[in-house]
């Protein structure tokens, strides 16, 4: 099921939760913040409705059970960012799940309950340079920071298969890095420090499961 970044909000009201949504843009229909948050509350609700998540005025109980995501999704304190998807990483107790918002298309949601193990098998499945990790080896004359423009970066690179990766803890970002395929090896660009190193495959995966909090 697909929602609206509206629909999320009206999604968001009925949890009487007034906050923002984690890495979700609130649409912008009119300068004025309350008249445009009336706005968006009105269409998403249209939206909840006409998913037929709102029956009569009433929120279905698929609608609770979107809404329970939602809510765990907003109180988690650590979120990893991959690509498209956004993962609430500290949702249970036991760690074992994570509440994942993905954007499927312009201003098209998905939100979903998984375990982690089957979170990271979709990661693999649909990014195909995360299969190639084992081959990736760091390389020596490269394994040290350097200074590196990000301008330069996307000319020199642009043809490379890349993915973006962050993490969040507690409303800061702690980590934020394209991970770039070249060839034998993995390159590790710091977004915020524009800086630039060779990295093994298996040092990324050990970095994914340390930010998704996976029991190994």
């Amino acid at each position: 099921m697909e929602f609206t970044s509206e629909a999320l909000y009206a999604l968001n009201m009925l949890n009487d939760d007034t906050i923002s949504i984690f890495n979700i843009p609130i649409p912008v229909y009119t300068e004025d913040e309350r008249e445009n948050l009336q706005i968006v509350l009105e269409k998403g609700y249209e939206d909840l409705e006409k998913m037929q998540l709102i029956i009569d005025d009433e929120p279905t109980e698929i609608c609770s059970e979107y809404g329970y995501i939602l809510k765990k999704y907003q109180k988690a304190k650590r979120y990893m960012i991959l690509n498209s998807f956004t993962c609430a990483v500290d949702v249970d107790k036991n760690k074992m799940f994570s509440h994942v918002i993905e954007k499927t298309q312009d201003n098209q949601y998905t939100v979903e309950r998984t375990t982690k193990m089957v979170l990271l098998a979709v990661f693999y499945q649909n990014i195909k340079l995360l299969q190639q990790l084992d081959t990736k080896k760091q390389s020596e004359d490269t394994k040290i920071w350097q200074d590196y423009a990000l301008v330069r970066l996307q000319a020199y690179y642009n043809q490379n298969e890349a993915f973006n990766l962050q993490y969040y803890e507690y409303g800061k970002c702690t980590y934020s890095s394209l991970i770039i395929d070249n060839d034998s090896e993995l390159i590790e660009y710091d977004l915020p420090r524009q800086k630039v190193r060779s990295i093994a495959g298996k040092t990324l995966k050990k970095q994914l499961v340390k930010f998704m909090k996976v029991q190994v």
